[in-house]
């Protein structure tokens, strides 16, 4: 071992492999050997890409065949079946590739809870429905109340009052979406699209019944599972019921919809699948609401918790400020604190962070970031781009018939002495009608 030790330190432990002789190798013999493997491999993706293709196949044409077959004996299920679909059973594998191939499974941006930017408002406030939550209570109540318990299938199965249907609602841009992309990356989900536009053209008429099907049974195999509805609010205002009132806001969620099918006609069925689970699979409903006026019951109804995510606050859009102008390249402006960040905060007053990002990249172009070293930012520069985006006061003061649902403000005395003399009024009269039958 020892003249081994001494013929390393000799002769090899300072040598330098560069300056050896260059050895050419022979590609044509190189491919020769490496080709079998190579063609192997291809031999197995394209088998797998067949095979998925096949069950493709064999499903549509399944599908089809359910279709012409379904009008003979007035529908009545085949013996042995009681209303199974035909197309159900297939495996999950052959489900989920009709799903991709129709854009309903699809892969979801990731996004973190830590992209919701915002701060915690410093003031304590009790629970009050005049007074919007921060981003930094909504960060904590969505990972607490909907991360954690459908995370943890011990959780899943102790947890009483764990929620199956989530609503999140609030003006155009302040971050819903990407909240429910957080909460599909925390659970390490899959993504279903509900959303009006996602099933527009996709199964219609009754074939929306086994779309559900479809879509809760792979998400019962693989959990958890987040099923996603963007435009909540014509999904649960737009079903068809009866009454003229009913049917008006069915013809105007219809109407709404871009592919002028009833967007509600999904409603009656996710509440039959809902019903069928227990809580502890691990799906969620998550839904996404902007207009929210006039379907507040049916909203609060449909979804166990309901979210408000306003406008942010004053110290909120200082760091989205802050935050845009860095990811728009003007990071120095930033480090140097040259710009008047408070003052265009303040101006920014009732924007949503969505508004505050469109605004500064109409200031914030190429050519502008490229001259800030020669030429500093300036507030009045966004004065323009300013006054083309709407505030969302109007918006936000419609959430509040929501929330007062949600947190219904407590009685005064004068409402309580009213109502315990009517209670008594009524008990008069009963008695009275008691003795006129006697």
């Amino acid at each position: 071992m020892v003249d081994g030790l001494r013929e390393y330190y000799e002769k090899w432990q300072r040598h330098d492999p560069s300056r050896l002789v260059r050895q050419y190798y022979d590609v044509e013999y190189l491919k020769d050997l490496l080709r079998p493997d190579v063609e192997d491999e291809v031999y197995v993706e394209v088998t797998e890409a067949l095979k998925v293709e096949l069950a493709n196949l064999k499903l549509a044409l399944e599908m089809e065949a359910g279709k012409k077959g379904g009008k003979g004996k007035k529908g009545k299920p085949e013996k042995g079946g009681k209303g199974k679909k035909k197309g159900l059973s297939m495996g999950t594998d052959a489900l989920k590739a009709e799903l991709v191939s129709e854009g309903l499974i699809r892969a979801y941006p990731e996004a973190k809870m830590g992209d919701f930017v915002g701060s915690m408002c410093f003031l304590p406030h009790p629970p009050d429905p005049d007074i919007a939550p921060d981003y930094a209570q909504l960060r904590q109540a969505l990972t607490c109340d909907v991360v954690i318990p459908t995370g943890h299938f011990s959780l899943r199965t102790k947890v009483l009052s764990l929620p199956q249907t989530v609503l999140l609602y609030g003006a155009p841009g302040v971050g819903k979406t990407l909240l429910a992309r957080a909460i599909a990356t925390s659970l390490g989900a899959s993504w279903f699209d509900l959303s009006p536009k996602a099933i527009e053209g996709h199964f219609p008429g009754k074939q929306i019944t086994t779309l559900l099907q479809m879509i809760f049974e792979i998400a019962k195999a693989e959990p958890p599972a987040v099923v996603y509805i963007d435009q909540a609010e014509l999904v649960m205002g737009g079903e068809a019921a009866k009454g003229k009132g009913k049917k008006k806001a069915a013809a105007a969620a219809a109407s709404a919809s871009a592919g002028g099918e009833n967007p509600g006609r999904s409603k009656k069925d996710l509440l039959a699948q809902l019903k069928s689970l227990d809580g502890s699979e691990g799906i969620i409903v998550l839904g996404c609401a902007t207009n929210t006026a006039g379907n507040e019951k049916n909203l609060t109804d449909f979804f166990d918790r309901c979210y408000y995510v306003p406008c942010p606050d004053y110290n909120t859009r200082i760091q989205l400020i802050d935050h845009f102008l860095a990811k728009l390249g003007a990071r120095r402006t930033v480090e140097a604190k040259t710009f008047n960040v408070s003052a265009l905060a303040r101006l920014s007053e009732g924007l949503s962070g969505g508004q505050l990002e469109a605004m500064m990249k109409r200031v914030l172009t190429p050519s502008r970031v490229r001259r800030l070293d020669r030429d500093a930012l300036d507030v009045s520069e966004f004065l323009t781009s300013l006054s083309l985006e709407i505030p969302n006061f109007e918006l936000e003061q419609s959430y509040h018939k929501i929330r007062e649902r949600l947190h219904p403000p407590p009685k005064t005395p004068e409402q309580l002495e009213a109502e315990a003399l009517a209670a008594e009024e009524k008990k008069a009269k009963k008695g009275k009608k008691g003795k006129k039958k006697k």
